[in-house]
């Protein structure tokens, strides 16, 4: 296996094993041959207090890495791999013949997800949620500016996930969506719907959390939802453009539990990372741009 050998470990973040790889196919060759056998490795370690649970991150800056020359067979591309053979996360059987609406969008995942150092830890850190849901970091809490990315990688974390437990519910939601389902609710007097909805959920993805600002009852039912799900371990991954401190319009009991998990941000690419997104859109889009233009 000798694309081992483009594998670095970085270390440990809340018991998780980040391991840096310069490209997309080093990335799916050990996911898809030896993933097994690391998280059997390190669930012996766990029991002297190591990591119990490992990331792959893509970096494509790592010095002295060739690119693996041969095509593998069987490779399973990020936000497609195969169902894990282990129980790491219950698995909900759901009522056959029925299609639980996700809401997420096809054309986000961490395929197209294009990194650089202004988004590699909270990639990375999308990446261990949809692997582990509810074990990793929870919630977890991704803000920055519009336009960096971050519902993106809400929409990844929810393929990913759904890509290695099928039968898991999850929702991606905006926070005026999620105003809006509330208030749907309690004009047509279908509050317990509602709360069955949202709260029956393996993973909640809600976008745009500043948008709830000032909306107590909205900002209420949203906190008793996060408790529900939070208490029976469930995942719940939130964007802002402000990290929790910063936000008003808060109770503090809110601010404080969108503490509880690991909060990150993204920040500005820099003139790589971005011209590295203009190709990745150029290329989704089979549109062939000069690199002079770029």
């Amino acid at each position: 296996m000798g694309f081992l050998t483009l594998v670095e470990p970085k270390g440990v973040l809340a018991d998780t094993l980040y391991l840096e790889v310069p490209n997309d196919l080093t990335r799916g060759m050990l996911e898809q041959r030896i993933r097994t056998d690391i998280l059997e490795v390190l669930q012996e370690d766990a029991l002297m207090g190591g990591p119990t649970n490992f990331a792959v991150v893509v970096n494509p800056d790592i010095e002295g890495k060739t690119t693996v020359s041969e095509t593998p067979e069987n490779v399973f591309p990020i936000g497609s791999a195969p169902s894990l053979q282990s129980e790491e996360y219950p698995r909900k059987t759901g009522s056959v013949g029925v299609v639980f609406d996700t809401r997420l969008n096809p054309k986000y995942n961490f395929d197209n997800f294009v990194t650089g150092g202004s988004n590699r830890f909270a990639h990375a850190a999308a990446f261990a949620v949809s692997e582990t849901p509810a074990k990793a970091y929870n919630p977890l809490f991704i803000y920055g500016g519009s336009g960096l990315g971050k519902t993106h990688l809400l929409h990844a974390i929810g393929h990913y996930a759904l890509s290695l437990y099928p039968k898991i519910k999850v929702r991606y939601v905006s926070s005026e969506e999620f105003t809006n389902d509330f208030i749907n609710a309690i004009q047509n007097n279908r509050s317990s719907a509602f709360q069955a909805e949202y709260r029956d959920i393996d993973v909640l993805l809600i976008d745009d959390i500043q948008f709830l600002q000032g909306k107590d009852q909205t900002q209420e039912a949203f906190f008793h939802t996060f408790n529900t799900l939070h208490d029976h371990n469930k995942q719940v991954v939130i964007t802002s453009d402000l990290q929790p401190k910063e936000l008003t319009g808060f109770e503090e009991r809110m601010l404080s539990r969108f503490e509880w998990g690991l909060i990150t941000d993204i920040q500005a690419p820099e003139l790589e990372t971005r011209i590295a997104i203009l190709r990745k859109k150029a290329e989704n889009e089979k549109i062939k741009v000069p690199d002079e233009i770029l």
